[in-house]
C-alpha cells in the first residue's frame, strides 16, 4: 500500500470499529536487517527481488508502523517483530537466485536452497532452526531490524 494511503485507511478502520475494537495486522517492514543492507548494494536487483516481487509499496520501519497506529488513535496492546537476523525462508532463498555470485556466502546459501527445499527433512530442519535462532536472538536486536511486524491494537477509548 502506498504510504499516503495508510493514514486514511487507518482512520476509516478506526471509524468503523467500536470503542475497544481490535485491529490485528501483519506487515512487511523496511528494515536494517543485515541481509537487506547487503542486498540493497545492488539497488535494481533489490527492488526487483524484495520490493516488486511481493508488490510492496510504502514499506516503513516497525517503529514507524507502531507510531502510525498510535497517531491514528489505536492503543498498541502487543506486537511481535520478527526476522531480525539475516536468515530467511527457503522460498525466499529460491527467488533470490539472481544474487548468486555476489559473494561466497550467497553462493553457498543460494546453492543449498533448492536441495533443502526439495527434502522434507532438510526443509523442516532449516525452518525450525532459523525460526528458533530468530526467536532467541530477536529480543536482543533493535526493533527496526525486523522484516515483519505482527501487531494487536485496540481502538483507544
Amino acid at each position: 500500500m502506498p504510504l499516503p494511503d495508510k493514514k486514511p485507511l487507518l482512520a476509516e478502520i478506526r471509524r468503523v470499529l467500536r470503542p475497544g475494537g481490535w485491529l490485528i495486522t501483519l506487515q512487511d517492514c523496511e528494515c536494517d536487517n543485515a541481509l537487506w543492507q547487503w542486498a540493497k548494494k545492488d539497488a535494481d536487483l533489490f527492488r526487483h527481488n524484495f520490493i516488486d516481487h511481493d508488490g510492496h509499496y510504502g514499506l516503513i520501519y516497525a517503529s514507524e508502523n507502531l507510531a502510525l497506529f498510535r497517531d491514528s488513535g489505536f492503543e498498541v496492546v502487543k506486537y511481535y517483530a520478527s526476522n531480525k537476523t539475516p536468515l530467511v525462508s527457503l522460498s525466499m532463498l529460491e527467488w533470490m537466485q539472481p544474487y548468486r555470485n555476489k559473494s561466497l556466502i550467497a553462493n553457498f546459501w543460494l546453492g543449498l536452497a533448492p536441495h533443502a527445499n526439495r527434502s522434507k527433512i532438510l526443509n523442516t530442519a532449516y525452518t525450525f532452526g532459523t525460526t528458533l535462532l530468530d526467536d532467541i536472538v530477536e529480543r536482543f536486536l533493535p526493533l527496526d531490524r525486523a522484516r515483519y511486524l505482527l501487531c494487536a491494537c485496540r481502538v483507544a477509548q
